[in-house]
């Protein structure tokens, strides 16, 4: 995951270049805030400055999860 910090645009890479299934973006409480479907990139600029976290969901249904500020 790149820019980590971001203010834009954030990039998600995942093992053997697979593109993820679901993005998911969510506040520190858990409230997810953004989410995204197929696609290794998530606009964020609309985000207040803080701490999120990102769930990624790929294809076989492996789930990651990074914070990101």
């Amino acid at each position: 995951m790149f820019p980590n910090p971001s203010s834009g645009i954030l990039n998600i890479e995942l093992p053997n270049k697979q593109k993820p299934l679901r993005l998911v973006i969510r506040n520190f409480n858990g409230n997810i805030l953004m989410e995204n479907h197929e696609s290794n990139t998530i606009l964020i600029d609309k985000l207040s400055r803080g701490i999120y976290f990102v769930e990624v969901t790929d294809v076989n249904q492996k789930k990651y999860f990074k914070k990101f500020i």
